[in-house]
């Protein structure tokens, strides 16, 4: 069934919205704070400690970048491809398809989507497999509220950035493989009223239809469209940087030791310095304040540290603060690799399916499928104690053993694991042979 027209008015009723959310979780992800967010900062009157609080929340920085580095770092250990297809292996190594899925899985994180496509270039002639940049959204099918109909792809034009803002926005039809698309528009939520600048139908360029995206869901929000996981924390990023500077505000104020003079100070008295004595006139007093414990504002802030990295399926500790001990400590990492290889595995769908697009375009014959591993440097400690503990036990021979282990070993050669491997053997007796079945069963059957 085709994109149905109300289907699409009521969607794109929000999509100006949804593509706000997913440029703030962008701005945050990345660090990259346009302005100051001055409805996070507490309300003071005095314009002294105004400047002063600005000063400190310039200094303040989003943890977004931290958790982004650790999500790109997680999922993508390795990003290979089968196959003996040798034209196809030239051209994915000279795209660089790893760059490529390192650019969609950050998009994904913001946008709660991984999308590419497999687009011609205009300069160079040939088509090449692209990310999606910008705002991507699905189009529901009336039929069904998980058939994806359409694609919607939206993005600022760089040219209107400081003036007003135009968009270029594309609307992929994935049943009738066409594509609208509408230039310098101010309001995307209206392109459905507008004439579409550029219509791309099926042609002897791509016999199979016009170039269509291919995409995978990875994150929802309560209304079934795709929300990245840093558009979820957004509100907890909030929390964090706000805490960050009134932390440096208190401590700031209050963290060295304040002197009080009561009374009158003799003249001569007023330069403060460890070479000078501080006179006071009868009745008069000099101490100091000593700094109160901020053990409580700081564990308060760990607090919301925890429920980030917990929200957001990261490592146990990754955050700072208290790292947790035991079956909790655990259970963040087993939460972090589960999720990695999840986002693994449907990154490595799409990239099959772009690179099988590739293929077919520029005729290199058999696509090979792609596969996208996890970094195993999260396992590594118990991918190796597991075989230690299997081999102990007699459920895992010696030279399996050796060879799983060796992964983690990149000094290891080949040649010289199956030399281990055979010296081991003279000095380890093999296991003795298991008796036979039917003498078990009856040990007078002989007699």
């Amino acid at each position: 069934m085709p994109i149905d027209p109300a289907t699409l008015k009521t969607q794109l009723s929000g999509l100006t919205s949804r593509a706000a959310l997913k440029a703030k979780a962008e701005e945050w992800g990345t660090g990259d704070l346009r302005d100051i967010p001055d409805h996070l900062l507490p309300n003071i009157e005095s314009d002294e400690a105004r400047k002063a609080l600005r000063r400190l929340a310039a200094q303040a920085q989003s943890i977004g970048p931290r958790i982004v580095s650790v999500k790109r770092f997680g999922v993508l250990g390795e990003v290979n491809w089968g196959g003996d297809n040798q034209a196809a292996d030239q051209a994915l190594r000279a795209m660089d398809l790893e760059a490529v899925a390192d650019e969609m899985l950050e998009q994904a994180l913001y946008s709660g989507m991984l999308a590419g496509i497999n687009r011609r270039d205009p300069d160079l002639g040939v088509t090449r497999i692209e990310p999606l940049i910008g705002h991507v959204e699905p189009v529901y099918s009336p039929a069904s509220p998980t058939l994806v109909a359409g694609l919607i792809h939206a993005w600022v034009q760089p040219e209107s950035v400081g003036a007003a803002t135009k968009w270029t926005v594309r609307l992929y039809d994935l049943m009738d493989r066409s594509m609208r698309e509408w230039r310098d528009v101010t309001d995307p939520s209206r392109v459905h009223q507008l004439t579409p600048a550029e219509v791309v139908e099926p042609s002897a360029e791509y016999p199979s239809g016009a170039p269509m995206p291919r995409f995978a869901i990875v994150s929802r929000g309560a209304d079934r469209m795709p929300m990245g996981e840093i558009a979820k924390v957004l509100p907890h990023l909030y929390a964090d940087w706000s805490s960050q500077v009134r932390g440096d505000r208190i401590e700031e104020s209050t963290a060295v030791p304040q002197l009080v003079v009561k009374g009158e100070v003799e003249d001569g008295t007023d330069e403060r310095s460890p070479t000078h004595v501080i006179r006071v006139v009868e009745d008069g007093d000099a101490r100091y304040i000593i700094p109160g414990d901020l053990r409580s504002l700081h564990e308060h802030h760990n607090r919301k540290l925890e429920r980030i990295r917990e929200d957001a399926n990261l490592p146990g500790g990754f955050l700072g603060g208290q790292t947790p001990s035991g079956e909790a400590l655990r259970e963040a990492n087993a939460k972090f690799i589960s999720a990695n290889r999840w986002l693994a595995s449907r990154l490595s769908r799409v990239l099959t399916e772009l690179v099988a697009d590739h293929c077919e375009a520029e005729g290199l014959g058999d696509p090979p499928q792609v596969t996208v591993t996890i970094n195993r440097e999260f396992t590594k400690a118990q991918d190796i104690a597991d075989a230690i503990q299997l081999y102990q036990a007699d459920l895992l021979d010696h030279a399996a053993a050796v060879r799983h282990v060796s992964a983690f070993v990149p000094t290891w050669s080949d040649e010289e694991i199956e030399e281990f491997i055979r010296s081991r053997r003279e000095l380890v007796p093999p296991p003795p042979e298991p008796p036979d079945a039917a003498e078990e069963r009856d040990p007078l059957a002989a007699g």
